[in-house]
């Protein structure tokens, strides 16, 4: 239980202090910023499937075949591909902002900050993957409270002083980027450049397909919704605020079970209780936030409740099966966990295009119950537990 809050303590701060940023400046600069972590939210499942890929797969693989040279060769590679990816999006935030139904005006010179804050802390969170195999998750949470604690101070105090949002932006995203390379230099040591990313995507495919998906049904469905009105965003701005960081925390069931799936060691009705214990701290600290942020931005209740209400649901429901599915996309079988992670992003995405507000949310709600039905139901006898580790039955059938 403990390696599993240090692992979501690191998730929190990731999540947790960019929301405090968003807030504050909604009051030091213009209430209508805080609307732009609704407005880059699908480019964080940009961000997330590469350290998928180059961090979390590029560890797997690391640990499997015996190849340290693999995990420092991949924070490299993907900080580089991921250098690329926000190069493209700030040279076209117009054409972003444009489509996303929003004013330029307002929200160009901070969509452009974000794109460039999320890549900076794709790189931390590259190197923080590394540092949980190597049991090091005392010292990923000192280096993600550091980095996000000085972010935000830096961005709130000049955002006060200067007024100015292209100076405050420009000076906070040279001194964020000089605290990265410094992290980068003191925590990628000498290496010889080897790569295998067939072997990293194969490991984490099940995650590569669910990243791809989300980035495609947000950017459709919160596209769409915005079209109802200013209600819809204002509430769904809202319980992104109350969720987004909750979300991210409970990830850690994830990655926890990833480690010691790679390991062969996953005990899982310990993983069982303690993913239920997490999820509980996290639902009572939605019901928390929200409280607390009601009384500033006073969304529409009854649209709240029902957003709200779905995440709830579904959290309270979804760590049996990620348990399971990651015991078996690491040993067993990448092929059964893709499918399934693609039959649920195709109810989703196709649910993103359906016109009404609540067309993500009804995409959430279908697509969890086909997940619990395939791995607590269908898949259920294919799994036993023996001397408490959790095993599989049939294994060549089942591949």
């Amino acid at each position: 239980m403990k390696r599993l809050l240090r692992i979501s303590l690191d998730t929190l701060l990731m999540s947790t202090l960019p929301i405090v940023m968003w807030v504050l400046l909604g009051i030091v600069v213009n209430k209508d910023i805080t609307n732009v972590f609704t407005l880059t939210y699908p480019i964080q499942f940009i961000t997330t499937l590469l350290v998928s890929i180059f961090g979390s797969g590029a560890n797997i693989n690391a640990t499997k075949s015996d190849r340290n040279n693999l995990v420092d060769s991949n924070i490299i590679l993907g900080g580089f591909i991921g250098f690329l990816v926000t190069l493209l999006l700030s040279f076209n935030v117009n054409k972003y902002i444009e489509f996303m139904s929003m004013d330029i005006d307002i929200y160009k010179t901070f969509c452009i900050y974000s794109f460039i804050l999320m890549y900076l802390q794709m790189i931390l969170q590259l190197v923080c993957q590394k540092l949980y195999y190597l049991d090091e998750t005392k010292k990923s949470n000192r280096l993600t409270i550091f980095f996000n604690i000085v972010n935000i101070i830096l961005i709130i105090l000049l955002s006060v002083i200067t007024k100015k949002q292209e100076l405050s932006v420009t000076i906070t995203i040279l001194i964020d980027s000089i605290i990265i390379l410094f992290i980068l230099v003191n925590n990628v040591k000498k290496f010889k450049f080897e790569f295998d990313i067939i072997n990293n995507m194969k490991y984490v495919s099940n995650d590569i397909l669910d990243r791809l998906g989300m980035f495609i049904i947000y950017f459709i469905g919160f596209r769409n919704t915005f079209e109802y009105g200013a209600i819809y965003l204002a509430a769904i701005n809202f319980e992104t605020l109350i969720t987004d960081a909750q979300w991210d925390m409970s990830y850690a069931v994830i990655t926890a079970a990833t480690i010691d799936s790679s390991k062969d060691e996953l005990k899982y009705k310990e993983s069982r209780k303690n993913a239920h214990i997490l999820v509980l701290l996290l639902i009572i600290s939605t019901l928390i936030m929200g409280a607390a942020l009601n009384f500033y931005y006073q969304p529409e209740l009854w649209l709240v409740a029902i957003f709200v209400g779905i995440q709830i649901f579904d959290m309270i429901l979804i760590p049996t099966v990620w348990i399971k599915q990651q015991y078996c996309q690491v040993n067993f079988s990448p092929k059964i966990t893709t499918f399934n992670q693609g039959i649920e992003k195709i109810i989703r995405i196709v649910s993103s295009f359906l016109p009404t507000p609540f067309c993500t949310y009804i995409g959430q709600l279908v697509s969890m119950m086909y997940q619990i039905v395939m791995f607590n139901i269908v898949y259920r006898n294919k799994f036993y537990i023996e001397n408490g580790f959790l095993k599989m039955k049939e294994q060549k059938k089942f591949k």
